[in-house]
């Protein structure tokens, strides 16, 4: 597909893109703060709100006070980026679904433009470590002049070093460290789609996918349908679809892989906004989790427990 050679680079762009706003981003964050001659107009909102925030409070606040119109993007983009926020933290298990929602509103209710260089936004989340805020900035980032013409970068850096052992991870909770500190990079496509840095196109990630996937057409399926709804390239979502629906179709297939394949088509479905029919979906597939024998498999709970309707209520608040 001649689309799909064309985004072959995004991946590079992206990461490109990343070093680019860590260059940008740290001058123009400097400069916010010397026009104000009173160091860091984040770091002195942060301090104010380090311990004066409940377990789990959520408050958010932009510089400037009144930005630009936002930028239009899929809701479904960034509802999959934020999953991945939830996880990285931890805080799949210790949110309750209304602060999940909050908190998505808080990040994602607002995408700053790319014209926006001193235009940002600052989320905190009381009680996080030792009576400290966990803290999100957003802002736009500059992409490679090599990205394609009318592509945007979202950056959303957190106060926070994260080190994961075998043991677990452990969160540190510092003054924002640009290009030490956690975070994440996303890409604004024309069409709206605002893709996570690691979901964009890859060819050579479709090869691993398929190799991984042996001679197993349901493992194929399973692999690729999860890549493709979550890129940019609209075209191959049909191609997800099919794959699924002919794994669903089969009444032999192994019991786990079923409940998987039936989340992924679950994705398939709030992506083309068939809400009705991912919310059957997710009840066949949770369905068919509580019938399998005591199993340790902690990703797919998550998946089925947490994960799933964390996106369906995000889905169905907000379309």
């Amino acid at each position: 597909m001649k689309g799909k050679k064309f985004f072959e680079n995004a991946a590079a762009i992206a990461i490109i893109g990343l070093f680019a706003f860590l260059a940008l981003g740290s001058g123009t964050m400097e400069g916010t703060r010397g026009a104000q001659g009173t160091g860091s107009w984040i770091l002195d909102w942060e301090e104010e709100h380090k311990t004066s925030l409940g377990r789990y409070e959520i408050v958010f606040k932009d510089n400037p006070k009144s930005m630009p119109e936002p930028l239009e993007t899929g809701l479904f983009g960034r509802a999959n980026w934020f999953l991945t926020i939830l996880n990285v933290f931890d805080l799949q298990e210790t949110l309750n679904m209304d602060q999940k929602l909050q908190l998505f509103d808080a990040l994602f209710n607002y995408v700053p433009a790319k014209t926006q260089s001193e235009g940002y936004r600052i989320v905190n989340l009381g009680g996080f470590k030792d009576d400290k805020a966990l803290q999100f900035v957003l802002a736009s980032a500059a992409l490679n002049e090599k990205a394609p013409k009318g592509t945007h970068g979202l950056n959303i850096i957190s106060n926070t070093v994260i080190i994961s052992t075998d043991k677990g991870k452990t969160f540190t909770i510092t003054e924002l460290k640009l290009g030490i500190n956690w975070s994440s990079l996303g890409i604004i496509f024309p069409d709206g789609r605002l893709i996570k840095a690691g979901n964009v196109y890859s060819e050579k990630e479709v090869e691993k996918r398929k190799k991984e996937s042996g001679d197993s057409e349901t493992l194929l399926a399973i692999n690729l349908s999860d890549l493709y709804i979550k890129d940019e390239i609209k075209e191959n979502d049909t191609e997800a679809f099919a794959m699924l629906e002919k794994v669903l179709a089969d009444t032999a297939t192994d019991p786990v892989e079923s409940i998987v394949a039936r989340l992924n088509y679950f994705l398939c479905l709030l992506s083309a906004n068939r809400i009705e029919e991912a919310e059957k979906t997710l009840s066949e597939a949770t369905a068919l989790y509580q019938n399998l024998p005591p199993q340790s498999d902690a990703g797919l709970k998550r998946a089925v427990e947490r994960e799933a309707p964390t996106l369906l209520a995000i889905h169905k608040r907000n379309l």
